[in-house]
C-alpha cells in the first residue's frame, strides 16, 4: 500500500487532488490523508510515501513541512501544488518531485502523479523472503513467476536461479500485484514483464517455458496483456 498526504488550506483543492489520485493507474493501492495545515499532518503517525501540499499553508510554509517529513522518510517524494510561484528557489532546497501551479491542470497532475508512483516503485525494488533459515531479498523485477511446489512458494528468476521460501501464493499475490505480478492458475503468479503471448490456455514465457493458465483467469490476464503490455496472439 502506498500512503499518501494531500496538505491544502483550502478544503475545494484538497478534494480534486484526492479525486485526481484516485484516478491514477494504482489507485486500488493507494491509501489517501487528507490535512487542513502542516501541523495536522505532522502530528499524523503514519510514514508517507508521497505528499502533495500547498507551498503557503496558515501555519507556515509547505517547504518546512516537507523537510521536517523528509526526516522521517528520506525516500518521501515531494509534489507542490500552489499558486505562487515565488516560493520555487525555496521550494527546490528539499528536492521537490514536482512544482505545480494552481488552478491545476487534471492531465498534467495525472502524467505527474503517475510518474511519481513508477518512481516509488523503483525505490522499492526489492522484496525480501524467508529461504534457507535466512532473509534473503532479490529484485522484483528479475522473478519471472512465483509457483506452489511441495507446499512451499519456487521463486523462479531471469537467469534460471530458484529459491524456496514457506509462504502462501495468496500472500506473495497481495504483496507483488502492484508490480503486475497477475495470478494465471491457482499454482501460478507471473510477472507480466515476461509474459510473451497467449496460446489458448497456455502462457509463453520469455524464459521459454509455457504455463498453464486456468479458464477463471484467462479473461483477465488477456485484458492486462493487451492493455498494457504487447497483445495476446491467439
Amino acid at each position: 500500500m502506498i500512503n499518501i498526504a494531500i496538505c491544502d488550506d483550502e478544503e475545494s483543492y484538497r478534494q480534486e487532488i484526492e479525486a485526481l489520485v484516485n484516478q491514477s493507474e494504482k489507485a486500488k493501492h493507494i491509501f489517501v490523508e487528507k490535512f487542513a495545515n502542516g501541523k495536522a499532518l505532522l502530528s499524523s503517525n503514519r510514514k508517507y510515501d508521497v505528499v502533495i501540499l500547498d507551498i503557503e499553508l496558515p501555519d507556515g510554509l509547505g517547504v518546512n513541512v516537507a523537510n521536517l517529513l523528509r526526516k522521517r522518510n528520506v525516500d518521501l517524494i515531494v509534489i507542490f501544488v500552489t499558486n505562487y510561484t515565488q516560493y520555487i528557489s525555496e521550494a527546490f532546497k528539499v528536492m521537490p518531485f514536482q512544482y505545480l501551479t494552481k488552478p491545476i491542470d487534471k492531465k498534467l497532475f495525472l502524467d505527474e502523479i503517475n510518474r511519481a508512483l513508477k518512481q516509488f516503485y523503483s525505490l522499492k525494488s526489492q522484496v525480501a523472503f524467508s529461504w534457507n533459515k535466512e532473509e534473503l531479498c532479490v529484485n522484483i523485477k528479475n522473478i519471472v513467476y512465483l509457483e506452489c511446489y511441495s507446499r512451499k512458494i519456487k521463486l523462479k528468476m531471469i537467469d534460471g536461479k530458484e529459491y524456496f521460501t514457506r509462504t502462501s501464493l495468496l500472500q506473495c499475490e497481495e504483496e507483488l500485484s502492484i508490480y503486475d505480478f497477475i495470478r494465471i492458475h491457482n499454482g501460478f503468479l507471473l510477472n507480466l514483464r515476461y509474459l510473451n503471448g497467449i496460446d489458448r490456455y497456455t502462457a509463453d514465457i520469455a524464459n521459454g517455458e509455457k504455463l498453464p493458465i486456468s479458464k477463471k483467469y484467462i479473461k483477465e490476464l488477456r485484458g492486462k496483456f493487451t492493455s498494457e503490455w504487447h497483445g495476446v496472439r491467439l
